[in-house]
């Protein structure tokens, strides 16, 4: 990722984690999802609604929550995410459901502990590949025990 790509997709992350931190949305029942295509994505930022770990839910630190964004220029095509310290970023590729993610680069902020965690964990989970399903204005991401489920930013 160039240096001025890396920086571009986490200023505009940096800027989405500012948003409001409100929870108010609460997943539907219906149908079985259809996933839609990468085209949808690019352009995008989503905020975490709900995340599981091991079956179980996983909180984040208070007041925080995974944001992720998308930006595509060009044949350029990036991921940016954070929950509430450092953010982060890499090319991405998109394949059959799969998230591709190249060389992982982050902004150094120090962090008190449990930021850092976070963070860690976080890009330990980009760093998996994970697959996403995207429905409407929700998307999922899941890498082996770990669903992160997101809604679009407004």
């Amino acid at each position: 990722m160039s240096r001025l790509a890396t920086a571009a997709a986490l200023v505009v992350l940096l800027i989405a984690l500012g948003c409001d931190q409100e929870d108010d949305d609460v997943p539907v029942a219906g149908p079985e999802p259809v996933s839609e295509g990468a085209e949808a994505l690019w352009g995008s930022t989503f905020k975490s609604t709900a995340i599981t770990e091991d079956g179980g839910p996983r909180p984040l630190v208070a007041e925080t929550r995974v944001v992720v964004t998308f930006e595509k220029s060009g044949d350029r095509q990036d991921i940016g995410w954070g929950a509430g310290c450092n953010g982060a970023g890499a090319g991405v590729r998109v394949e059959d459901n799969r998230l591709l993610i190249g060389q992982i680069a982050s902004t150094l902020m120090g962090c008190e502990p449990d930021l850092a965690r976070q963070d860690e964990w976080l890009s330990e989970f980009f760093g998996s590949d994970p697959d996403w399903t995207l429905t409407g204005n929700r998307l999922v991401l899941t890498s082996t025990a770990t669903v992160i489920e997101l809604k679009a930013a407004d």
